[in-house]
């Protein structure tokens, strides 16, 4: 194919043109550029025949880009016309006729410079709206706020906080869910949170917190000096130096054996004590220097599965709260009264941490939980949500779960306590002993069933209408559990509570439910149970405004205040040493 940027040999060496072939002529008003002195020409080699391109067929085409699909039909693009052609016709058989050029086209341009100079100013733009799109993520999500998680030691028992100044994301949902509600009296839902949360302390919301509060509040139990209970509370400080002033004026009035507090990097830390509260509060401050729980691995971990910037967070520590628990509480459950054998509960058999978040959504409020590090338990196999769609369309409340491991330690200490206090043998109108044993072993029976199950169409007045159902482990367990419920009958026979079984599943009916339908044929079910974990053990529904309207003692003004909440859908799930569940509330 003849390149015009070429040079052409003066003496017209060169393949000839095809008889009645066209040249490309140069167009009119085109200079024609003469070969350099000294420039070689490029003769096509002897022997070497033209070769023509077709008619219509385009010149070496380009290759598929690595992005594109593979399996993707390549399609040519359409022949072009040449210069100066009728639209539609194909340009003539080009061949290499060096003898009629009589010049050279010049060479395009160098485009290097300007080429860098374009890319350096694209670098630039997108870092700078790379930059403004991160800052706008971290105002958008919260991202840049210094929750009080890191203004409280790292081994602190149990932790709650609530953000009421979160990202704009959702500070717009969370607006959008408050305006549903009616509005208070007097100020607005925020401030009467911080009023409510904050009047357990005995300071003056007004001139206390509020001249330097942001609008971040969090709670912590925490073992103060000689191990004693502590509670610390973490207030946001958009002013550290009016934050000291008010809390010097508060603690004057409460002493400093009830109220101690320390201001730092925007955080006040309140320790609330009946005892050198002051010391307290200093001594938790030190311990934060060290390490925060922020920066503790056992919280980072636990939140892990449940990251982001929330509305919301409660955590504990299992491990550290059950072996305090363990103390605390052994001599007020060792009596052999509540226990009947005088043997203290275990409670630092409890490991791992169970975290909990809130968040606003479009349609409600969702609030998960994740556990981890728990001991391997529990019955698998059992897919909850299942089994609760298929329940009535008309239940207000609902419910499916697995029962409890019958070979675990925690059902064996159950076991233990229901045969202490919970049936009274010792009264004259009493069950007998082996009435009692009876009982007892069909409540266990009950409770360590595969799957148990409840469903009721109407709680209003006078009797109330639904099923309750239980998989037992086994044909022995189900016998038990319905000679348990029909010794509780035997003294009402007009009760309209009915119990059958058919093999090892034991139903109870109670007044007449509306059993039409399933609930999954419901909309608002659904929406209250998307996105549940994957093949949980435990699920629940309620209809709150059936709920609340089958009450008649329920207040007008409590109808309103709970109106624009619709329904609750929970579910959770046990995978391993790990557990996880979500909370839905459904807000129109």
């Amino acid at each position: 194919m003849t390149d015009p940027a070429q040079p052409v040999p003066p003496d017209g060496a060169g393949a000839p043109i095809p008889p009645g072939q066209p040249a490309y002529p140069i167009p009119p008003g085109q200079p024609a550029y003469p070969i350099p002195p000294g420039q070689p020409a490029y003769p096509i080699p002897p022997g070497q025949p033209a070769y023509p391109i077709p008619p219509g067929q385009p010149d070496y085409p380009t290759p598929p880009s690595p992005w594109a699909d593979p399996n993707a039909p390549i399609v040519a693009p359409a022949p072009q016309p040449f210069y100066g052609a009728p639209a539609g016709q194909d340009p003539p058989a080009i061949v290499w006729a060096p003898q009629l050029a009589t010049g050279y086209l010049p060479p395009p341009p160098r485009r290097g410079r300007r080429r860098a100079i374009v890319i350096a100013a694209v670098a630039v733009v997108v870092l700078l709206l790379s930059g403004g799109a991160y800052a706008g993520l971290r105002a958008w999500y919260g991202w840049d706020s210094a929750e009080p998680e890191s203004a409280v030691p790292a081994g602190v028992l149990a932790f709650a906080r609530l953000d009421l100044n979160p990202g704009y994301s959702q500070q717009v949902k969370l607006a959008s869910l408050l305006s549903k509600f009616p509005k208070p009296d007097t100020g607005t839902q925020t401030s009467r949170i911080e009023h409510e949360l904050l009047g357990s302390l005995d300071l003056n919301f007004a001139t206390d917190v509020q001249p330097w509060f942001a609008e971040r509040i969090g709670y912590a139990a925490w073992l103060g000096s000689g191990g004693r209970p502590i509670m610390l509370v973490a207030l946001a400080s958009k002013d550290d130096g009016k934050a000291a002033d008010a809390l010097a004026q508060a603690q004057t009035r409460r002493g400093r054996d009830r109220l101690g507090y320390t201001v730092r990097d925007g955080y006040a830390l309140l320790a609330v004590a009946g005892k050198n509260a002051q010391g307290e509060a200093e001594a938790a401050r030190a311990a934060t220097q060290k390490e925060s729980l922020a920066g503790s691995a056992r919280f980072s971990g636990a939140m892990a599965r449940l990251d982001g910037a929330h509305l919301a967070l409660v955590y504990v520590d299992l491990t550290a709260a059950g072996t305090a628990a363990n103390g605390a509480l052994a001599d007020v459950v060792r009596a052999p009264a509540l226990t009947g054998s005088g043997a203290a509960p275990e409670f630092t058999k409890l490991t791992g941490t169970f975290a909990v978040t809130a968040d606003a959504a479009g349609n409600g409020v969702e609030v998960r939980f994740a556990a981890t590090g728990l001991a391997s338990t529990g019955v698998a196999g059992t897919d909850a949500k299942a089994a609760l769609d298929t329940l009535p369309a008309a239940s207000v409340i609902a419910g499916t779960t697995a029962g409890l491991d019958p070979n675990d330690s925690a059902t064996s200490s159950l076991t233990e306590l229901l045969n202490g206090p919970l049936f009274d043998t010792s009264d004259d109108d009493g069950p007998t002993p082996a009435q009692a044993k009876e009982l007892t072993g069909g409540l266990m029976a009950f409770l360590t069933a595969r799957t148990i199950s409840f469903a009721f169409t109407n709680l209003g007045p006078g009797q109330p209408a639904g099923i309750v159902s239980a998989d037992a482990r086994d044909t022995a367990a189900a016998n038990q559990l319905k000679a348990a419920v029909r010794q509780l009958l035997q003294d009402s026979p007009k009760s309209g509570v009915t119990v059958d079984q058919q093999g090892t599943t034991v139903r109870i009916q109670i007044g007449k439910p509306d059993t039409s339908g399933q609930l999954a044929d419901r909309a608002l079910y659904r929406e209250a149970m998307a996105g549940m974990p994957y093949r949980p053990g435990t699920a629940f529904y309620a209809d709150v405004q059936q709920l609340v309207a089958t009450d008649q003692a329920v207040p007008e003004q409590v109808r309103r205040q709970w109106a624009p909440v619709k329904a609750v859908g929970f579910a959770a799930s046990r995978r391993g040493s790990n557990a996880d569940g979500l909370l839905r509330i459904v807000i129109k």
